[in-house]
């Protein structure tokens, strides 16, 4: 039997390039995201909002990436562990 894509991804918590790791987003990342999400240089390029406060992505996290862990990954640059950006 092959195995489902849910089942796949439920095993490999970190993909790995040779820049960046792609892992799941937790409570923890609240400073990295909201570095870059309240930067509105950055989000006129997105399709989220400009966050205003880190209240704002502390509950984006909880209610957005933690309930669809399958699907919503965080990017992570190596050299500075900082998250940069997300992809789902």
């Amino acid at each position: 039997m092959e195995k489902s894509q849910n089942l796949i991804l439920i095993e490999h918590t970190i993909m790995e390039t040779k820049r960046c790791l792609l892992r799941k987003i937790t409570l923890l990342d609240i400073e990295d995201m909201y570095d870059y999400r309240s930067d509105e240089s950055v989000t006129k390029y997105t399709r989220f909002t400009t966050h205003k406060s880190k209240e704002e992505t502390r509950e984006v996290i909880a209610n957005s990436f933690i309930p669809e862990r399958l699907t919503k990954w965080g990017i992570e640059l190596k050299q500075t562990k900082k998250l940069i950006g997300t992809i789902d």
